[in-house]
């Protein structure tokens, strides 16, 4: 179960229910310019940056670890992959 606050600055906020920010079809925590993924409460994302600014600037994390966006790709796909074998 997904817990969901509203606060003034920012617009969504999602948290699982050990209280770890989280949410995996939407940024666990958004306004109107920026977004942040977050799985049990690390930076984390399958399917584009876990960080995005709104200014175009973007971080690419899985399970808290920060990749260049080249080698993000690449890990990606390797996962893609095996999950169809």
């Amino acid at each position: 179960m997904l817990i969901k606050f509203n606060f003034k600055y920012w617009q969504r906020v999602y948290y699982n229910n050990s209280l770890k920010l989280h949410s995996l079809d939407n940024p666990s925590i958004c306004n109107t310019n920026q977004k942040f993924f977050y799985k049990d409460g690390n930076f984390h994302r399958e399917n584009g940056p876990a960080i995005d600014y709104g200014n175009g600037y973007k971080n690419y994390y899985l399970n808290g670890k920060y990749y260049e966006e080249k080698e993000y790709w690449s890990i990606i796909k390797k996962i893609r992959f095996k999950a169809y074998l």
